[in-house]
């Protein structure tokens, strides 16, 4: 900048930088007056350009919208949308792997369960095996060797019929039918 100054007179420096003025003013809009103003009559307008005739009661500097602004506006909400659908896949996955972790670890716990209950299997079937020697014989799911087997149980004996005699009223006894005579059970039905 200082080169130019040298190179050129005061006023083409002044226009010089006028002009850079006007390109950056031209780049920034302009900021505009919006009035409220009350009519004569009593009405009330909102304009940018205040009529002679009305009381202005209130004014606002406005910085009107940048032509490009629409548009940097609609990328920018382009973009937003991409980084959001981005980050839902994102945790949709991270969704998927932590139930696909879940399954292999449900998995594993039950791989080692199964694993620690034939491995307790084992050791019991050892241990039966080792105690055979102490007297402490675990033949399960064997059945006893017959030298083993508690004795059987003495099976019930059918009771022979006796014969009953009882008292018969009768003449005898002073009852109607006579003497006493003796009673047989009737065998039994099979």
């Amino acid at each position: 900048m200082d080169k130019l100054m040298r190179a050129c007179s005061p006023a083409a420096c002044l226009l010089s930088m006028l002009g850079a003025a006007t390109v950056v003013a031209a780049q920034e809009p302009a900021p505009r007056e919006i009035v409220q103003q009350r009519l004569p009559d009593g009405r009330v307008i909102f304009t940018d350009r205040p009529l002679p005739n009305a009381k202005i009661e209130r004014s606002w500097q406005v910085t009107p919208d940048d032509p490009g602004a629409e548009a940097r506006r609609a990328a920018a909400q382009r973009d937003a949308a991409a980084v959001t659908e981005r980050i839902a896949r994102q945790t949709e996955a991270e969704r998927e792997r932590q139930a696909e972790r879940q399954i292999a670890a449900d998995r594993a716990a039950a791989a080692r369960a199964e694993r620690e209950a034939a491995e307790a299997r084992l050791r019991a079937a050892e241990q039966a095996s080792a105690d055979i020697g102490n007297r402490n014989i675990l033949w399960w799911p064997w059945p006893r060797p017959p030298h083993l087997r508690p004795p059987a149980r003495p099976q019930p004996q059918p009771v022979p019929p006796r014969k009953l005699e009882q008292p018969v009223p009768g003449p005898s006894t002073g009852g109607p039918r006579g003497p006493r005579q003796p009673v047989v059970p009737s065998e039994p039905s099979r």
